[in-house]
């Protein structure tokens, strides 16, 4: 079985596909805050906020993977372009850790 640490069940208790943001396979994943309780990995994911849509809908975060293509330069311009984000309705910060958190503001 997978059960030995070089198969993919090594990860001791988090499930790698929950929203939660507990993808956290090894224990040396930097996390960086996304929102009120998220933790994404700083390395391969962004923080995604989204606002609104309607009146009353609040506020959403989520931890969003990073595009392949910006992996080795994770900034701003690199994701928005990729993810085909428009300055217009989204932006984005890149904090001191490299950490980048996208807002989006929903029509």
């Amino acid at each position: 079985g997978d059960d030995d640490d070089t198969g993919d069940d090594d990860d001791t208790g988090d499930d790698d596909d929950s929203s939660a943001g507990d993808d956290d396979d090894s224990a040396a994943a930097e996390l960086f805050s996304c929102g009120p309780s998220l933790s994404c990995t700083l390395a391969t994911e962004h923080c995604q906020i989204i606002h609104g849509g309607c009146m009353g809908c609040g506020t959403s975060y989520s931890c969003v993977d990073i595009p392949s293509t910006c992996l080795s330069t994770p900034d701003c311009s690199c994701v928005m372009n990729a993810l085909g984000f428009d300055p217009v309705w989204a932006t984005c910060e890149l904090g001191t850790l490299g950490q980048l958190s996208i807002t989006i503001y929903a029509p």
